[in-house]
């Protein structure tokens, strides 16, 4: 058996991943639990460049360990509640938990290894990982689908100027100032 160099990345951002997942489910600080989640998706990001999915690669980057985890982490940080619970965050329910964990493992672990697996079929009208890249998809968007690319932009850009004025007006309003 050849091992290759994806096949190793693979093993080690799976290892990093399960580490970082337990790490946010163990974690007694709700920060520090952010900040796993942020290694978990990033992780992720690194299993979708083994695919040869650069561009899905980049969009987790950006949108989930980007974007998303620096919401939480301001959310998590603006909260008044982040030492809560720190002292004992058990709610008596680890037993419960362990057990429907390894019933959920050993159910999967049977049907990995007892099920007959169908070789796969490529077919020509079967697209392959390789086919999907980066350059593709953005010639896809600017070629097939750039009418509903900017409509898409224009109603976001419409959803934020109508968030920009109902926050405006509610912040004249509540500064106790009549304007006279």
């Amino acid at each position: 058996m050849i091992v290759t160099v994806q096949a190793v990345a693979f093993y080690v951002l799976s290892a990093v991943i399960i580490a970082a997942a337990i790490a946010v489910v163990r974690a007694r600080n709700i920060f520090y639990a952010g900040l796993s989640l942020c290694v978990v998706l990033t992780g992720v990001a690194g299993i979708f460049l083994t695919l040869k999915a650069e561009f899905l690669a980049g969009m987790q980057v950006l949108i989930y360990a980007g974007a998303v985890i620096v919401l939480i982490l301001f959310a998590i940080m603006l909260t008044q509640g982040i030492h809560r619970f720190e002292n004992d965050p058990h709610n008596g329910m680890q037993l419960l938990a362990l057990l429907s964990v390894a019933a959920i493992s050993s159910l999967t672990a049977f049907i990995l290894l007892t099920h007959k697996w169908p070789e796969p079929v490529r077919k020509a009208v079967i697209p392959t990982w390789e086919s999907f890249n980066t350059l593709e998809i953005g010639r896809a968007l600017v070629r097939d689908f750039a009418l509903p690319f900017e409509l898409i932009s224009l109603l976001l850009l419409a959803a934020v100027l109508g968030a920009i004025m109902i926050a405006r007006r509610k912040s004249e309003k509540g500064n106790g100032d009549d304007g006279n």
